[in-house]
């Protein structure tokens, strides 16, 4: 009996906390999740799973992140994904891989078209930073292309240890691209690791 009037009581006792929490009956908003960098500022807001909206310049894209498999970084903590799991591919202008990438709006995450987010294109660069290109809000165009770099299926992400060679193929080709708006070295602007509050 003393048990049930003491559980009552805490119940009660709670009941004020509950109604403010809530504004005209309905529930208070959930605060959205972010992901911070190691410095404490805001990268961007998750989205999904591994996923995360960066915003450059007023425009808003989808980013990877990953929680990473090298001791490099602490346990619990993310990492930016310096390609796209769908394709691993990234195509070049020049017949060597060389300079920024085209954005192929093929390979943006459909996330992009659907909900207004810009498409972009995420790689590492020859000092292993990662890189995003951010297209213009502009409509697609066939873009000719004159080589072609495929990154390795990597569970360990940058200095991972299950990655295999990166590959730079000479052919040609045309893939629907935009022009780059924005250029942003997230390893540097925002550094690993990354976490999520």
């Amino acid at each position: 009996m003393t048990r049930s009037l003491a559980l009552i009581a805490i119940c009660i006792g709670l009941l004020p906390l509950h109604a403010d929490a809530q504004k005209g009956g309905k529930p208070a908003a959930p605060t959205p999740l972010v992901v911070v960098d190691a410095t404490g500022r805001v990268a961007g807001r998750v989205l999904g799973f591994e996923t995360a909206i960066v915003s450059v310049n007023a425009a808003h894209t989808p980013v990877r992140i990953l929680f990473p498999q090298d001791a490099s970084l602490p346990l619990g903590t993310l990492t930016w994904v310096p390609w796209d799991d769908n394709t691993q591919r990234m195509y070049f202008s020049t017949n060597d891989c060389s300079g920024p990438p085209l954005v192929n709006t093929n390979i943006d995450r459909s996330i992009s078209t659907r909900y207004g987010f810009r498409p972009s294109v995420v790689m590492l660069d020859a000092a292993l930073n990662v890189m995003l290109y951010v297209g213009t809000s502009a409509a697609a165009q066939p873009t000719t292309y004159s080589s072609r770099l495929s990154y390795p299926v990597c569970l360990g992400g940058p200095g991972g240890s299950n990655c295999g060679p990166i590959a730079c193929t000479v052919e040609g080709g045309t893939v629907p691209a935009v022009p780059i708006e924005s250029t942003v070295n997230m390893t540097l602007t925002y550094s690993p690791p990354l976490t999520i509050q």
